[in-house]
């Protein structure tokens, strides 16, 4: 009896040795973290995402089982490959980390069409711009002493000030960005907008534009951008509070902080796909969450301006101290690291996470503009993927289908663009990637559509 027990201990400890232990261990820990994410952190609202996560760890258990009955020189021959993908997965997710992590905002060099627009500028004897954006300011700084660049609220979120700003510093030349050869400048408003600033002196206003880098105005100076062109077609005031790098979040903050300095007649809310990637790192903010969690939280921005031009002012510097060295890698960093965030998007070959709570916050903003008497429309600007023929945008589709089933009026850009026999006349050079906004005639366009469209919903 006693022989017999042993038998099968030694049987068992044989079967389930410490690789088959690892092979069974690894994805029940990803199946674990999957549940946890899933369930836990984002309490089912995402499970349509995760979805895909369920599927392959449990695939990926159910298979590991199969480990027991395996031979040790088979089992380790599999824990080599395993850990060879792993190891090389992970080289290539530094690769992006670091490359992310050389210079803070834009650098010319790296567009893979920069020769081809030297080229075409140098038949009409203009010189392209090469250097980055830091470098064109540390030149211009030793001629014009109050010139800054512009400070994008998104950089905040890993900060840890008490204050969190929502635009730039004021009454400043500020350098913007470069894509058709040149930096685009403005002087800034008394808030740090992209505004002449006699604007604020109207008690009421018919335009508010709240949005990112498309609403900003990247990257075309004044009279190319969206609400230059408003005011010239329109003949009325126009306020932008848009900002580059904004999310939906930082954007319905904005708007709370702003709507009450003036009487505004109508808000038109730029809205770009990769808000919904922003609305997930900007969600984890206290200070934005608090936006959402009370109607009646402000900071009073607009009374704390010179508090944000000391903390903006002090960012560029900080930034243009290390433009030349890596930039600080933070916390959140790692965690992308580690959860192979590049390497996924690669391979998956999908859109970021679809995080459903970000049209609760559009119907907030629709209702915020109402209860104070002002008309909202939702202007969807597309990327360039979704001007492809055939493909099928779910970013699209997903915020077309709540817009409509919420009664909230729509512009659809995308569309628009599409009717066109060359889509790419709306960009420079053009030319149109990933990232790229609109040049001059496309901003023109665009703009012309949104007041037509905005006068057609107005007679609905």
């Amino acid at each position: 009896m006693l022989y017999k027990i042993n038998e099968n201990i030694q049987f068992l400890m044989k079967k389930f040795n410490l690789v088959s232990l690892l092979l069974v261990g690894l994805p029940s820990l990803l199946l674990a973290y999957t549940f946890y994410k899933s369930e836990i952190v984002w309490q089912g609202k995402l499970f349509e995402y995760y979805f895909q996560y369920y599927i392959f760890s449990t695939t990926l258990l159910c298979l590991s089982f199969l480990s027991f009955f395996l031979n040790n020189a088979i089992k380790k021959n599999i824990l080599i490959i395993l850990f060879s993908t792993l190891i090389g997965s992970y080289i290539v997710e530094g690769i992006f980390l670091f490359k992310s992590k050389n210079k803070w905002g834009t650098d010319p060099k790296d567009d893979p069409y920069i020769d081809f627009k030297i080229d075409e500028l140098k038949k009409k004897n203009i010189e392209y711009n090469l250097k980055n954006k830091f470098e064109f300011y540390v030149e211009q700084k030793k001629l014009i002493n109050n010139i800054v660049v512009t400070v994008p609220p998104k950089n905040y979120l890993s900060e840890n000030y008490e204050l969190f700003p929502l635009s730039g510093v004021s009454n400043s030349k500020t350098i913007n960005c470069n894509e058709s050869g040149f930096y685009s400048e403005y002087i800034s408003d008394r808030y740090g907008f992209n505004n002449p600033d006699y604007e604020w002196n109207n008690k009421e206003i018919e335009y508010l534009i709240i949005g990112d880098s498309f609403a900003h105005g990247a990257c075309v100076n004044r009279p190319d951008d969206i609400a230059s062109q408003l005011r010239e077609i329109s003949g009325s005031s126009v306020i932008n509070l848009g900002y580059g790098g904004n999310g939906t979040l930082l954007e319905f903050a904005t708007l709370k902080e702003y709507f009450e300095i003036r009487k505004f007649k109508n808000v038109i809310w730029i809205f770009y796909p990769n808000d919904f990637g922003s609305y997930n790192a900007e969600i984890k903010n206290k200070i934005l969450k608090k936006y959402i969690e009370n109607p009646n939280y402000s900071q009073e921005l607009h009374l704390r301006q010179n508090e944000i031009d000391l903390i903006a002012r002090e960012m560029i510097e900080k930034k243009t101290k290390g433009m030349n060295i890596e930039k600080k890698i933070y916390f959140h960093d790692i965690l992308k690291f580690l959860k192979l965030y590049n390497v996924r998007r690669i391979i998956q070959k999908r859109e970021s996470i679809i995080n459903y709570n970000i049209f609760e916050t559009i119907k907030l903003a629709e209702k915020f503009a109402k209860k104070n008497s002002a008309n909202f429309y939702f202007v969807y600007i597309p990327n360039v993927n979704e001007l492809k023929k055939n493909y099928n945008s779910n970013y699209y589709n997903k915020t077309l289908d709540y817009l409509l089933k919420n009664k909230i009026n729509v512009i659809d850009i995308k569309n628009f663009i599409n009717s066109f026999d060359k889509p790419n006349s709306f960009y420079p050079f053009e030319i149109y990637k990933t990232g790229d906004h609109f040049s001059e005639n496309g901003y023109k366009l665009i703009s012309n559509k949104i007041y037509n469209e905005i006068k057609k919903l107005r007679i609905n």
